[in-house]
This record gives structure tokens, C-alpha cells and sequence, in this order.
């Protein structure tokens, strides 16, 4: 019915002969290499099993770094040079005028919580935890460029965001480019520093990392 080719790691190649269906039609027939015993196998969609798209199969993690031995994390904005003092930001608030601080400093606690540093001001404990999933778990829009020999055409170069987690080990970094569009959808261009390939997330992602964390 079907005839399927693998190639293992070791270099061996292994043929699947799928068959027809058994009498029940729960699953099928099928031999391994031509040869006994038969086998018996889940009827499943098969084809689109084996028909995935190398992206389908990739890690689609934005930062493939694991938080648990990180005691701080940085995000730097570009905010054209300028620092804002504590008292700036306050006074801004005051006056109802939007404000951002071009780092954010967030350091682990002895309990394992996550307290802002920087900048000096009350946040909500939530917006914290909020922002930590986010780089656990934000996943890639799609893969951009393998290696690219040049970042500066993503914006990457100088990018409008970094985030910078230090570890025992040392830093892990990731970085997001300029916006792009494609018909009414809008992302961005991102990288990190664990793989060499230039991806894109969706604009939701890069809210969540640009967003406010003050209360």
C-alpha cells in the first residue's frame, strides 16, 4: 500500500511496508525491511506524520536556555541612548506621561522568586511572573535565515530589545530586530545566542516582552 525509507543515526537505512487495514480497521498491517514477523500499527494519518516540514520538527523555543540556575536577567530597550532616572519616571507618572525604562533588572531570591531591581519602583508580582514565562516559553513565527551573514539588515545589529540572562556558566542572550509585515500579520526579527539562525515571532511575543512591568 505504502512504502516508507528512514535513515538512522548510525547510517543504516530501515524500510516500513505499510498494508492494508485488519478486520476490526483500528489499525494495519506492516513489515519491517521486507522481512517477519508482521506487524500490527496504529491507523494512523500517516502521511502526514511522515510529510512534516523540517520547521515542524525544530525546537521553536525564542530562548532554549533553562531559567532554573539563572539569577539574573536583564532587558535592555533601545531608547535612542537615553537613561531615565527613578525620580524622572515618578514625576512622568504623576503627570500622566507614558513612560519606559530602558533596563529591567530581575534577580532571584533565596526563595526562588523573582524581585525587580530595576528600575526602583512598585510593580506587580504578577507582571514579573508574566514576563519569565514568556521567555520560557514564547515559541518562533517562523525560521528566517540559517546563517545569516549579516544581522543588520533584521535590525539585529543594534536591536530594540536584549535580553541578557547570566548564569554560573555565563550569558545567554537574545536579541529582537525591526518589525515586518506580511499582509495584515506583523512580526519581528529575533535571534539568540544558543543557535546560529536569524527567526521571526509574532507581535503578541514581542508585546509581552516590551511590555510594562511597573504597576
Amino acid at each position: 500500500d505504502r512504502s516508507y525509507r528512514f535513515k538512522l543515526k548510525d547510517g543504516k537505512t530501515v524500510a516500513l511496508d505499510i498494508g492494508g487495514e485488519n478486520p476490526g480497521a483500528y489499525a494495519r498491517y506492516a513489515r519491517r525491511d521486507n522481512a517477519a514477523p508482521l506487524l500490527l500499527i496504529d491507523n494512523i494519518d500517516d502521511k502526514s506524520l511522515i510529510e512534516k516540514t523540517l520547521f515542524d520538527l525544530r525546537d521553536k523555543r525564542i530562548f532554549p536556555v533553562s531559567l532554573d540556575q539563572s539569577k539574573r536577567i536583564e532587558l535592555h530597550y533601545d531608547l535612542s541612548g537615553q537613561s531615565v532616572s527613578a525620580e524622572e519616571l515618578a514625576k512622568a507618572k504623576q503627570l500622566g506621561i507614558p513612560t519606559k525604562a530602558s533596563r529591567i533588572v530581575l534577580t532571584k531570591q533565596a526563595s526562588g522568586n523573582w524581585d525587580l531591581d530595576e528600575p526602583h519602583v512598585r510593580t506587580d508580582p504578577g507582571n514579573s511572573q508574566y514576563l519569565l514565562t514568556t521567555i520560557s516559553g514564547g515559541a518562533m513565527r517562523s525560521l528566517e535565515e540559517e546563517k545569516p551573514s549579516s544581522l543588520a539588515k533584521y535590525g539585529l545589529d543594534r536591536p530594540q530589545i536584549r535580553l541578557d540572562v547570566i548564569t554560573p556558566s555565563g550569558t545567554q542572550s537574545l536579541l529582537v530586530g525591526k518589525k515586518d509585515k506580511k499582509g495584515e500579520e506583523e512580526f519581528f526579527y529575533a535571534k539568540n545566542t544558543v543557535w546560529p539562525h536569524v527567526f521571526t515571532i509574532l507581535r503578541t511575543v514581542y508585546d509581552q516582552l516590551n511590555q510594562d512591568i511597573e504597576s
